[in-house]
């Protein structure tokens, strides 16, 4: 299994990439390996870019010296922490729907249909 398996758990919806042929889902085969592919790549990416920006913005607010810039370097900060706030709920929603995938699109029938 590959990395992506390990930590998401998507091995069971990426499992289906290589099984749907004959379903009507084929499409969803190369949207799916695509996925397992470039999640990892991208994540790394936009860790490396937030906590890059998690410095700048608490380095900004130390070196702040009139009340209107710490003002302004708390609200940034905020901001900042509400946005890490709804990635974290999107991503959950989205691991919540890829491990639902099969049964949202009935694939495990069909493809329980297809073994008999």
């Amino acid at each position: 299994m590959s990395f992506l398996n390990s930590i998401f758990g998507l091995g069971n919806v990426l499992a289906f990439s290589e099984g749907l042929e004959g379903t009507g889902y084929e499409f969803l085969g190369p949207i799916l390996d695509f996925i397992e592919t470039a999640m990892i790549p991208i994540i790394i990416v936009l860790l490396a870019v937030g906590a890059i920006y998690a410095i700048i913005l608490g380095v900004n607010m130390a070196r702040a010296e009139s009340p209107e810039k710490r003002d302004e370097a708390k609200k940034r900060i905020m901001n900042f922490l509400i946005g890490i706030a709804v990635v974290v709920v999107l991503l959950v929603i989205i691991y919540v729907l890829a491990a639902n995938v099969t049964t949202i699109f009935g694939l495990a029938q069909d493809a329980n249909n297809g073994a008999n």
